[in-house]
């Protein structure tokens, strides 16, 4: 995917993760988009277009060269109504706490998928949310920052929970 990224200059990637690369190589290649993650050109899980817009736009202008990850929001944290778990099966390696281990496994929740997610806890500190959408001739860029919250972690691939601190930018 790097060579790809590479000779056709491209900054990143989206593709249908859950049935296309599972059907074509027998195996989820989470661990191969950490990697490219890593290397600079944010992979978007899902066919998730705008996802990719987005993490380009966020690498861009944060300027750390520090990789982006395009989580889900899955649930609201158990004790603390303004934060959720966000994780995804495919985040930059060097986005992991330090000492957490690294497995590569089936999902946890859909079994009978072929194994190939990487399992890890995301480090700990501030983070900051950005989101493009559009839809015909209309696009929106919702941003916000916030930081991770202590609590216990449920079984996911990449599991962290975030707090919102102030409310969602909007711009054109």
């Amino acid at each position: 995917m790097v060579e790809i990224a590479q000779r056709e200059d491209l900054d990143g990637f989206c593709f249908q993760t859950f049935d296309s690369f599972p059907a074509e190589f027998g195996a989820f290649l989470c661990f191969g988009c950490s990697l490219v993650d890593d290397a600079g050109y944010p992979v978007a899980p899902e066919s998730d277009l705008q996802g990719a817009i987005s993490s380009v736009l966020l690498e861009a202008a944060s300027g750390s060269g520090e990789p982006s990850f395009l989580p889900d929001i899955t649930i609201r944290h158990p004790e603390n109504e303004n934060a959720v778990l966000l994780w995804h099966a495919d985040a930059p390696f060097s986005l992991r706490a330090p000492g957490s281990p690294v497995k590569l496994d089936r999902p946890w929740i859909l079994k009978t998928l072929p194994s190939g997610l990487v399992h890890f806890k995301l480090k700990d500190g501030p983070l900051t949310l950005c989101r493009f959408a559009g839809s015909g001739d209309r696009y929106v860029l919702g941003f916000g920052e916030g930081h991770t919250v202590p609590a216990r972690i449920p079984r996911s691939s990449t599991p962290g929970w975030r707090l919102t601190t102030g409310p969602l930018g909007n711009g054109s």
